[in-house]
């Protein structure tokens, strides 16, 4: 006797959500294809975009991910500032070293750079970003 598939049914479409939705986890990677990316987000129903990565430039290259030192201006710049209320950032430590080399040799000095960043991109928020 031949069993039931309850795993096949009728597809509803969905184009867009009932309620807007935030991207809270993405990277823009490195080559500021804004305007295509505010094109899909207005398709969908994406009203703001949240850059995981705000302070360095990734892209994919050679087969794998190139994660290079960026600068959190670059960013401002390029989004927060042209895009107002669509594009928000997070800003990480130095994870962009070559893969040759080790991350840190001195855990402590890396944790002390880690906070001198951080403090740094902090006053480099826009001053009039409204939450």
């Amino acid at each position: 006797m031949a069993k039931k598939n309850f795993l096949v049914h009728d597809l509803t479409p969905i184009d867009k959500p009932a309620f807007p939705v935030i991207d809270a986890h993405n990277h823009l990677w490195g080559n500021w294809q804004l305007e295509r990316v505010i094109e899909t987000h207005d398709e969908v129903g994406v009203i703001s975009y949240c850059d995981l990565t705000g302070n360095v430039r990734i892209e994919f290259s050679g087969g794998g991910y190139v994660i290079q030192p960026g600068n959190l201006s670059d960013f401002f710049e390029n989004c927060s500032d042209k895009y107002p209320g669509r594009f928000y950032c997070f800003t990480m430590a130095n994870f962009a070293t070559p893969i040759q080399k080790p991350l840190f040799n001195d855990h402590k000095r890396f944790v002390e750079d880690c906070i001198k960043t951080m403090n740094a991109h902090h006053q480099q928020e826009p001053k009039d970003l409204k939450y």
